[in-house]
């Protein structure tokens, strides 16, 4: 898991009291924690074990966080380029799925930033899953002893 600071923010704070108000996972709305003013947002694919492996641990830890599934919600490109500036492409695109062995030859070489959004955009599950984005912060892959540091637990 990476945790990559893209602009400067006000650092993750959390109320230091346990929350018992918070909501489970939402997947209609961005979420904000009641004692936090930053957005929580996981994307992912909701078959994926490792996206549910973070799901439960977020849901476990009651974090009220806002699923978005590539495959129903769809991707923007926009998305995509804030991750890779704030994480680097070569984190987000993940060369060791079944979805990149697929790939031809030539879409195989020669890969940049701007080839590997746009091979993201055509196949989402080229992204290496799942990716937290906390306020300003984004984490790719799920490792709980990371996400256990970044929301202070």
């Amino acid at each position: 898991m990476l945790l990559t600071r893209y602009r400067q923010h006000i650092p993750l704070v959390t109320c230091g009291a346990q929350c018992h108000n918070a909501s489970k996972i939402n997947a209609c709305q961005p979420s904000v924690h009641p004692h936090w003013s930053i957005i929580l947002t996981l994307y992912g694919i909701k078959n994926c074990d490792t996206v549910r492996k973070a799901r439960k641990w977020i849901e476990n830890h009651q974090l009220p966080v806002h699923f978005h599934d590539f495959r129903d919600d769809g991707l923007r490109q926009e998305d995509l380029e804030f991750w890779c500036k704030a994480s680097g492409w070569e984190t987000v695109f993940n060369k060791r799925s079944t979805s990149f062995r697929a790939l031809s030859d030539a879409n195989k070489t020669d890969i940049d930033q701007a080839k590997a959004i746009q091979l993201m955009l055509a196949q989402p599950t080229l992204i290496k899953r799942p990716v937290l984005v906390v306020g300003e912060h984004v984490l790719i892959g799920f490792d709980e002893a990371g996400y256990k540091r970044v929301f202070s637990l």
